[in-house]
């Protein structure tokens, strides 16, 4: 795989092995599994179940709103400086206020990834 116009990459060296996260029949509760619905499940982000997560395979950025990154108690030391805007499709920019690599764990056990 590689990376075009990548906001934040890290060493492809210090990257673990992990399974797959995969979802099945039973994992669509409500919803049809054969419709283009969104999917948001919750995740648990730097030790803290964060609800509402949409799962956006198609998205070159994960993004964590400044709100919520204030409610998850991220040590402001950990944001590392980010000059460049997001660009859109539309080509539209928005401006970050850095980036930061956090620990996050999905699903429940004993199948957490």
């Amino acid at each position: 795989m590689r990376n075009i116009n990548n906001i934040h990459s890290t060493s492809s060296t210090s990257h673990q092995s992990s399974p797959p996260i995969t979802f099945t029949d039973d994992d669509y509760t409500g919803v049809s599994p054969n419709q283009n619905d969104p999917m948001v499940i919750a995740v648990e982000v730097a030790n803290w179940e964060v609800h509402k997560t949409l799962i956006d395979q198609g998205s070159s950025v994960d993004v964590l709103y400044w709100p919520t990154l204030l409610r998850l108690d991220i040590p402001h030391s950990l944001i590392q400086p980010h000059t460049e805007p997001l660009v859109g499709f539309a080509g539209e920019r928005v401006h970050t206020r850095g980036y930061v690599d956090l620990f996050t764990t999905f699903g429940t056990s004993p199948d957490t990834r």
